[in-house]
């Protein structure tokens, strides 16, 4: 008897099971939906998987640690760290469409960004996770859907994802991704050579200002970067900055030297002290005539001052060490540009490790 009633409180148990509606699962990779994607900033469109990147330029460390099995085969956006990133999405193929990411300190949670009273966006975090990772939602979109989002390094996943027309997009290799996380040496100094050689190749009479302290900065970050690079070339592409460093400041401190050396060639007048005028008071009474002439005495001080001033303007354009720095800085400018392109070939031919690992 008891042996009936467990049989059929089984039976009914199992009708009452398949009367009840399937619960809503995750999507599977076959549903989700392809897109494309316009964006300003730059992307890259990578497998989502566990141990990849989430952010193309971040620590390494700051992996997708784990990919819900329906999502494996699944492609997403990584960017590089950005305060906020702006899309227009288009709908290819309807399906589902994941966006997930991160929150700053001072940047809202994702949920503002997507909106936060728009109910076709539903909270499912655990379709991926990682470090850095604080929000994941999906939503159903259907094919011609035109979305726009913007959002603190705000990442989607889809079946398959493309740049649309003006998006920017980065090489889609890891070995590039790592050497896109520190700048090579030849783009750090690029924005420091024009000014460099500028100042360098100014007239001596002037005194330009000349980044000779965030010359030496970068010199020492080349010089740390030198020290941790794991393979020969990366550390002939180092080497090969630092050197351009240094005929930077090397060329700055000699232009010193020759402008220091041409002043002191110069016949510089020194400035009047006005001491013919010998009296000050009103021009009246009977010291009214000496008075005058004091006053004139001074105004012709200061015209042939002025006037040897000019004078001595062109004896120092004339002036022996300002002529031997003409020709000495056009080698010097020979020699820093001969070494930057030495540097730039260097990376040239060995892409993939212009940076070593932080």
């Amino acid at each position: 008897m008891k042996i009936q009633f467990t049989f059929a409180a089984l039976l009914l148990a199992c009708a009452h099971r398949l009367i009840l509606p399937a619960q809503s699962s995750a999507a599977d990779v076959t549903q989700l939906a392809a897109i494309t994607v316009q964006t300003p900033d730059t992307i890259m469109i990578l497998p989502l998987s566990a141990g990849q990147p989430r952010l193309y330029d971040s620590n390494p460390l700051r992996v997708v640690e784990k990919v819900r099995k329906d999502l494996l085969g699944a492609r997403f956006i990584s960017i590089h760290q950005r305060i906020i990133n702006q899309y227009q999405i288009r709908v290819e193929t309807g399906g589902i469409l994941y966006a997930f990411g991160g929150k700053a300190k001072t940047q809202p949670s994702l949920e503002v960004f997507l909106g936060a009273n728009d109910p076709r966006w539903v909270r499912d975090d655990g379709a991926v996770e990682g470090k850095n990772l604080v929000a994941c939602f999906r939503r159903t979109v259907s094919a011609g859907e035109i979305i726009t989002l913007q959002g603190f390094e705000l990442q989607l996943a889809a079946k398959s994802i493309a740049p649309s027309q003006g998006a920017l997009t980065a090489p889609s290799t890891l070995a590039s991704t790592s050497a896109d996380r520190t700048p090579a040496p030849s783009s750090r100094i690029e924005p420091l050579l024009e000014p460099c050689l500028d100042a360098i190749l100014a007239p001596l009479e002037r005194d330009p200002q000349m980044p000779r302290v965030a010359v030496e900065k970068l010199r020492a970050s080349l010089g740390g970067g030198a020290v941790k690079a794991k393979t020969r070339s990366q550390k002939q592409i180092y080497q090969g900055g630092i050197a351009v460093c240094e005929a930077l400041t090397t060329a700055m401190d000699e232009r010193a030297q020759a402008r220091a050396t041409a002043m002191a060639s110069a016949q510089v007048p020194s400035p009047s002290n006005g001491g013919s005028i010998v009296k000050t008071s009103p021009l009246r009474g009977s010291d009214a005539g000496a008075n005058a002439e004091a006053i004139r005495k001074k105004q012709r001080d200061e015209r042939n001052y002025a006037d040897d001033k000019a004078r001595a303007a062109s004896s120092f354009m004339e002036s022996s060490a300002y002529k031997a720095w003409v020709a000495k800085s056009a080698t010097l400018r020979g020699n820093v540009m001969s070494l930057y392109g030495k540097l730039v070939q260097l990376e040239a031919a060995a892409p993939d490790s212009a940076a070593a690992s932080k």
